[in-house]
């Protein structure tokens, strides 16, 4: 019975690792893919928003609330 218990634990951490890697690695094959091709006119913000790295952090903290000096308006036509 302990045998039984013991598989079957392991099997469900087996399933519950899978279920993690699988989407990780797509996740990151999407991030390398993105970063090996060229831009291709998308806006710095965008381009920061996809790749994760945001350059204001903890050490700058005055980069952070900067933005408040910039008005965001629709374009014009």
């Amino acid at each position: 019975m302990e045998r039984y218990l013991q598989y079957g634990l392991t099997s469900v951490i087996i399933i519950m690792l899978l279920l993690n890697v699988i989407p990780a690695l797509k996740a990151y094959q999407i991030s390398k893919s993105i970063r090996s091709e060229s831009p291709g006119g998308s806006s710095l913000p965008e381009r920061y928003l996809i790749l994760g790295d945001w350059p204001s952090s903890v050490q700058f903290p005055d980069q952070i609330t900067k933005h408040y000096n910039y008005k965001i308006t629709p374009k014009k036509k």
